[in-house]
């Protein structure tokens, strides 16, 4: 194949990169007008009912590390944006109207990331405060003048944790309930999220494997080695978005085990009264009817294990690649 060929088909699949970010980016963005805005009010308003039932809306502590949270995950986002857009500008020496086009394409689809982590992280908050109410009764049961998770309550900061039949203080059932609207929540934001997800995934397997396969051709043909920095830089941020879904996922997951660690604690001590232990098996039951799974379209679970799946794909496609790439 001749060199003027050669670099056609270079520049054509690195735009297929490009243009698949764009694909992505407006179909995500006509499904969300089209058919989710009342999905994401469900959201909202989910949020509002599991934070009247675990009474944090009287708790200020609570919202306030939540925003600083927020405010730290977005100053570092904005940082890595500016970081990347200079990077980009910097590495071209001809650098089209389109990239720049591109760019701002590109950088709204790490915003969408960004609220999907956001909002995951919120959900993760939610459950980490009802494993609090668990924390603090074993913690001070030795104390309370009564060992019956149901008679007695301890305050901590302004929320009132598990204690008498009272409406300002949370009983198991509250708890429980509470759980169970954190899974419909789960559900909700799952359904809302498959297309997101499953384009992110495909867009940044795409991305990832046109700039590798357009550097080959930048570097074989001793133009310039900034393609391979560029290929290492953008595609290590599309596994950082990657990375990044499968943590958050991954962290619901372990907060939900840590409240089924303080259930069974709670099923196996003999000394709590008969009816507590059965609200808590009861509570255990609820947990394995909203594991808490994020799932993309019901074909794979988003977890710390599709980040080393995801590398292993793209592994074994770049081989093809690669081998491509000689023959030619």
């Amino acid at each position: 194949m001749t060199r003027p060929v050669m670099a056609t088909t270079a520049d054509f699949v690195d735009e297929t990169g490009w243009i698949t970010i764009a694909i992505q980016y407006l179909m995500t963005t006509l499904i969300l007008v089209l058919f989710q805005n009342k999905t994401n009010k469900i959201i909202v308003e989910k949020f509002a009912e599991i934070d009247c039932a675990l009474q944090t809306i009287i708790n200020d502590d609570f919202y306030s590390k939540s925003r600083k949270d927020a405010n730290k995950f977005t100053i570092l986002y904005f940082v890595s944006c500016i970081l990347l857009t200079v990077f980009a500008i910097t590495l071209e020496r001809d650098f089209p109207i389109q990239y720049l086009i591109y760019l701002v394409i590109y950088f709204e689809r790490k915003i969408e990331v960004f609220m999907f982590c956001q909002i995951i992280s919120m959900l993760r908050q939610r459950i980490l405060v009802i494993n609090s109410y668990f924390e603090h009764f074993f913690k001070n049961r030795r104390t309370a003048e009564k060992s019956d998770i149901n008679n007695q309550a301890w305050a901590k900061g302004s929320i009132k944790f598990i204690g008498q039949v009272s409406l300002k203080k949370l009983k198991m059932q509250k708890l429980v309930n509470a759980y169970n609207k954190v899974g419909e929540l789960c559900y909700s934001i799952n359904s809302v999220s498959n297309v997101f997800l499953l384009m992110t995934f495909i867009s940044a397997f795409i991305y990832i494997i046109c700039t590798f396969w357009s550097s080959l051709y930048y570097l074989k043909s001793n133009k310039s080695f900034t393609s391979l920095l560029r290929v290492i830089v953008f595609s290590g941020a599309e596994l950082v978005s990657i990375s990044s879904i499968s943590f958050y996922c991954e962290s619901i997951l372990v907060a939900k085990n840590i409240l089924k660690a303080y259930l069974n604690k709670t099923i196996n001590d003999y000394s709590l009264p008969k009816h507590t232990r059965m609200q808590a098996k009861t509570f255990l039951e609820i947990t394995l009817v909203w594991p808490l799974h994020i799932f993309v379209f019901d074909m794979f679970p988003v977890n710390l294990k599709l980040i080393l799946d995801f590398i292993s794909v793209c592994t074994s496609y770049l081989v093809i690649v690669v081998q491509i790439s000689h023959l030619m």
